[in-house]
């Protein structure tokens, strides 16, 4: 009976044993799975605040962009707000150019017509210095200027050995730029190469 009370009480113990080793598995699996889990959860709060970096930085170019955009167009607006206006008004300018440029015959000694040339020779350094204000540049090419496509238009081609191909033999009308922006080029008459073909008789 006593060994029989004695077995008894050792398979309780080394029952009692085991339950603990168990347990202390069990602790151990479960601080291993926490640590896991507190790895995987930084794993993942690195990896949103690498995204939200990133958003952060697109929205921020963005905006950036956004704003030297909205500069730009400010800046035209202010630049260019009285280009047709100043279309309108080249045509005055070239009127004033030619009234200047052919004057009336003895206009020195009829009085009248000697101040009314003047009056308009005042018009025209007036209205000049407004194109200035504006930056309004006049083009004006001078004979045997090369032939510019970005500021010239030919109006005819001749075919001449008196001046080198692409030269410019005459201009009909003076252009304007403002700001670095052509308002109309210069109407010219480009000599042209002789190709050399016999005419028709």
């Amino acid at each position: 009976m006593e060994k029989n009370a004695e077995n008894h009480d050792n398979s309780e113990q080394l029952h009692d044993m085991d339950q603990q080793v168990q347990d202390a598995v069990n602790d151990i699996k479960q601080a291993v799975d926490g640590e896991i889990s507190l790895k995987e959860q930084l794993q993942q709060a690195i990896a949103e605040k690498a995204e939200f970096k990133d958003q952060v930085l697109r929205v921020s170019a963005e905006m950036e962009n956004l704003r030297k955009r909205y500069e730009k167009q400010l800046d035209d607006m202010r630049k260019f707000a009285v280009t047709n206006f100043a279309k309108d008004l080249m045509s005055v300018m070239d009127n004033l150019h030619r009234a200047l440029e052919f004057p009336p015959k003895n206009v020195d000694e009829n009085p009248e017509l000697k101040n009314i040339f003047a009056g308009v020779s005042l018009t025209r350094d007036e209205l000049d210095n407004v194109f200035k204000k504006y930056a309004i540049i006049r083009i004006m090419p001078q004979e045997k200027d090369q032939f510019d496509y970005n500021l010239h238009q030919a109006a005819s081609q001749i075919v001449t050995n008196d001046y080198a191909p692409d030269q410019i033999i005459k201009v009909m009308q003076s252009g304007y730029m403002m700001n670095d922006r052509l308002l109309r080029p210069a109407m010219v008459v480009v000599a042209k190469a002789d190709s050399g073909e016999a005419k028709p008789e």
